[in-house]
């Protein structure tokens, strides 16, 4: 990977590669848009609107610094769910 590719796309690929090996994303039961990803040093919850009315969160620390980008558990939430797929178009849209 170049040095002149943007960090967000950096953490998008990375996010890809993760899901697609070594998580687990799996809905949360009676709340609609949650997710519990797994296979990282530690479970942690995302929660996504499908109809994008409010910003997704996370509760790992990285989506706690970064106010700026999403952490790399929304964008593996987003890279899974096909009905979730399309709200990637924001991290260009920016």
């Amino acid at each position: 990977m170049s040095h002149a590719t943007p960090y967000r796309d950096m953490r998008m690929l990375r996010a890809a590669r993760e899901v697609s090996s070594t998580y687990t994303i799996t809905p949360v039961a009676q709340t609609p848009g949650a997710y519990t990803i797994t296979g990282g040093s530690q479970p942690y919850t995302v929660q996504a609107d499908p109809n994008w009315k409010a910003e997704p969160t996370c509760t790992c620390p990285d989506a706690t610094r970064r106010k700026d980008t999403w952490c790399k558990h929304v964008i593996a939430v987003f890279l899974k769910e096909p009905t979730l797929r399309c709200q990637l178009i924001d991290l260009f849209l920016e």
